[in-house]
């Protein structure tokens, strides 16, 4: 699970969406969402078993409008020795 805890942006409104998309891949909803204000977002991202590489993060408000900033989140796992 990845805690975000500033995802900028503007308009946001009570009620958004976050989920990561890529192409081929299943979206990713984000859990958590709290709309801190226009400007910010907090949510949970649970990424297990989730391909690597880079995500568009799109946030969807509640009136339906949305807005997708391509390529905004990248997953890399470590190898952990």
């Amino acid at each position: 699970m990845v805690h975000i805890t500033n995802l900028a942006g503007a308009g946001f409104r009570s009620g958004a969406t976050v989920r990561l998309k890529k192409s081929g891949q299943t979206d990713i909803l984000a859990t958590s969402v709290s709309v801190v204000s226009a400007n910010k977002i907090t949510c949970d991202v649970d990424i297990t078993g989730a391909a690597t590489g880079a995500w568009d993060v799109r946030v969807t408000n509640s009136d339906g409008k949305s807005d997708t900033l391509a390529g905004a989140f990248t997953i890399q796992f470590q190898d952990r020795q």
